[in-house]
């Protein structure tokens, strides 16, 4: 499974390219599909974005609903939206002109790891809504794997 971490700020230029971050290319390289697959994002102004290998296990998980019911359309949704954008020889994408109004970015963009995928940020935007999330988070805890029936790792 691919495991995209920590944040990174890069520029956009006057014809949408934005170099994905080599931390985030390396996670990718074993992929089929030389990119990334980008939708925009359902509950924030941002990007949502991975391998083609995250898009086809959630192809899979939508057949686990009805064929016509709301969670099947919300997952159809996703697919409809999705695009695929292929690297440049040096690493970049083009986002689409929707994609970047959604999010509302201009001449720069923060890539957020978000564990199998990443979203990418209005720099500004990314802030507030990183405050947001620490201040939701403090004084929380994770339960237990153990508590939660997980076997003992090997």
């Amino acid at each position: 499974m691919a495991l995209f971490l920590g944040r990174f700020t890069n520029r956009i230029d006057s014809k949408g390219r934005v170099s994905v971050p080599a931390a985030y290319r390396d996670t990718l390289a074993g992929e089929d599909f030389k990119g990334i697959v980008a939708l925009r994002g359902l509950n924030d102004e941002t990007i949502v974005a991975s391998g083609i290998a995250w898009i086809e296990d959630l192809a899979r998980r939508r057949d686990y609903y009805d064929l016509g019911s709301d969670e099947h359309d919300a997952y159809t949704a996703l697919f409809n939206d999705a695009q695929q954008l292929s690297f440049d020889g040096e690493g970049r994408v083009v986002l689409p002109e929707e994609f970047l109004a959604h999010a509302r970015i201009g001449d720069s963009a923060v890539f957020a790891g978000s564990a199998d995928y990443f979203e990418i940020w209005e720099p500004m935007r990314f802030a507030a809504r990183e405050e947001a999330r620490r201040g939701r988070a403090r004084g929380l805890t994770l339960p237990s794997l153990r508590k939660l029936g997980a076997k003992e790792p090997r």
